[in-house]
This record gives structure tokens, C-alpha cells and sequence, in this order.
């Protein structure tokens, strides 16, 4: 299955299956070994991991990003709807450094693209990322999340982890949210579950014992 969308100059194919190893390996690997990125960030063995995660309940997201109709970048994506909350997150573990592979020229452009397609088009509640301390993506999703009015909370990980940053975005979930449509409608008119899972992620942010978030929202 494969989906679109464009601003000016970038274009986004979103494809949900894992026939991107036939369907767009070629130009997915070039990205990734071009810019130097991670080797399992390649198709090959993205898609192994790809297939773990289904089986766990996962569905693949795979962007593919292009300006005038050049591809410049990637972004390899899960999703996940479990008691009414969906979640968003890269599907490799944070040792194999994990990110969006973006041409500079057109980072800032790409990641509004992807911002826009997770938080509007899926209709995610929570994009959950272990990104390398060093990524030059992170300041730009904050960025975008300061002029969207979104959460952007960051922790340290454990000692064995300090190369790579937890980072969670999401909306103001004491409200509005807004349906399918756009539509504002208030937490307190949700089910019980989706009350609860929220009111749960909210706790699981803020741990003591997992470290302290540093939180930017406009």
C-alpha cells in the first residue's frame, strides 16, 4: 500500500508494507550508504527488522523523501494503535543508531513532511525516538514542535546508552484533540482505556528513576 503528499518542493511516498527491498531498495540503499548512516538502516535489514515488529503488533511506515522528484531522504517508521493510543517510533534498538537519513539541503523541509504525516495523517498521539546525541535531526524536530504546539520532552538514557537521547513528542494531551476530521473533541469524552493509557504515558514520561526530561512547548 502507498500513500503521497508534497509542500512546494518535497514530496513524501509513504509505503506500509515490506516490499520495499523490490519496490524501492535501490534508492532507499543508495540514501543510507551515501550519507554515511548506520548499515542496518540499509533494506535488507531494515526489513528483518521490519518483520520482527509485525509480529508484535507493529505496521511499517516507510517515507521516502523526494525534492522535484530527486529522493533526498528516509525515514523508517512503526506504528502502533494499543488502547486507543497510537505510537510512533524508529523499529531499530538505540545500539544501532536509529534516524532519519536527510540530505542537509533539505533537512528542515523533510522533517516537517514527516511531523505533518505522523501527528496529522496517521493521527499518531506519541512519536517516541532513540536518536545518537550527535543527530543533526533533533534541533529541527524541536523547531517544528515549538511551531506546532507540541510536546518535545528529551532524557538522558542509562550510562551504557549516553551516545543516544530518548526523545518524545506529542500533543497537549490534556486537550483538544481533534477526530479524523479535524473535528476538537475533549479527553473527558473518551473511553476509559484511552483515558487511562494516556494518564499512564504521562507517568511513564516523567519516571524519576529513567532521569528528567527537559520539555520545550510554546
Amino acid at each position: 500500500m502507498q500513500g503521497s503528499t508534497s509542500d512546494d518542493r518535497i514530496s513524501v511516498k509513504a509505503f506500509s508494507d515490506l516490499e520495499m527491498s523490490t519496490t524501492l531498495g535501490g534508492v532507499w540503499n543508495r540514501i543510507v550508504r551515501e550519507s554515511g548512516a548506520s548499515a542496518f538502516l540499509l533494506a535488507e535489514f531494515l526489513v528483518q527488522f521490519m518483520k520482527f515488529r509485525v509480529r508484535e503488533g507493529w505496521h511499517p511506515l516507510l517515507l521516502l523523501l523526494s525534492a522535484d522528484g530527486v529522493p533526498v531522504g528516509v525515514a523508517p517508521l512503526i506504528t502502533r494503535k494499543h488502547l486507543g493510543v497510537r505510537t510512533t517510533r524508529i523499529p531499530l534498538p538505540s545500539w544501532l543508531s536509529p534516524d532519519f537519513v536527510l540530505e542537509d539541503r533539505y533537512r528542515g523541509q523533510c522533517i516537517e513532511q514527516i511531523v505533518q504525516i505522523v501527528f496529522q495523517k496517521e493521527q499518531s498521539d506519541l512519536l517516541e525516538l532513540t536518536l545518537p546525541a550527535e543527530s543533526p535531526n533533533g534541533r529541527l524536530l524541536k523547531l517544528q514542535c515549538e511551531s506546532r504546539n507540541l510536546h518535545y520532552k528529551v532524557q538522558d538514557l542509562p550510562a551504557s546508552e549516553q551516545a543516544h537521547r530518548l526523545v518524545a513528542i506529542y500533543p497537549h494531551w490534556d486537550g483538544p484533540f481533534v477526530d479524523s476530521i479535524g473535528k476538537p473533541i475533549s479527553l473527558s469524552s473518551q473511553g476509559h482505556d484511552f483515558r487511562k493509557n494516556i494518564n499512564r504515558m504521562k507517568r511513564n514520561l516523567n519516571r524519576p528513576e529513567h532521569g528528567e526530561f527537559t520539555s520545550s512547548t510554546t
